[in-house]
């Protein structure tokens, strides 16, 4: 067993590798399968792994958004406005990359939603701006910022961090069988 200590911020740590050509092996497969690589069927069942682990995390932290929305008072059609959006099978987005987005749409041009973005008068021009914003940043006269999103992002990062550890582990597994 070869061991190789890495330094990092101070702190020593030793990784050990133990089989490196089977490590190498499944590795690999496993990123054969994030990839998309097909016609291995343990391929396919890694990949339905990690993909519905990453479709359940970004519906969890959309839900934990809308909850820290509701609880810092912030208006509801703000709340309704968060999304999630997760798209593992290279095919929906523009540069055709596999993408997994949650957030909080903000009404702006050129869609415009007058329920979600506010325009007024100022200085002989229209200004605008999303009501998810005046919330999350808050503004120069009076309205102070809530945070919303970041807590509800922050407040549930050991969970996001813990379910895709867990997911890429059960892939490993399904790979190495």
């Amino acid at each position: 067993m070869a061991r190789n200590p890495i330094s990092r911020g101070g702190r020593r740590w030793a990784v050990e590798f133990a089989n490196l050509r089977e490590t190498q092996v499944t590795f690999r497969q496993l990123s054969d399968a994030v990839s998309g690589v097909t016609g291995v069927r343990s391929n396919l069942t890694a990949a339905a792994v990690i993909s519905s682990a990453f479709k359940e995390v970004s519906e969890y932290l959309r839900d934990k958004i809308k909850s820290s929305a509701a609880s810092k008072g912030v208006p509801n059609r703000v709340q309704a406005a968060a999304f999630a959006f997760t798209d593992l099978t290279k095919g929906k987005t523009a540069r055709k990359q596999r993408s997994t987005l949650v957030g909080v749409r903000k009404g702006a041009p050129p869609r415009k939603d007058s329920r979600l973005y506010v325009e007024w008068n100022g200085g002989g021009k229209t200004i605008g701006m999303s009501l998810a914003t005046i919330f999350e940043k808050g503004t120069t006269r009076g309205i102070k910022p809530t945070r919303f999103f970041r807590t509800g992002l922050f407040s549930s990062r050991s969970y996001v961090l813990q379910r895709l550890t867990a997911a890429y582990k059960t892939a490993i597994e399904s790979l190495n069988r």
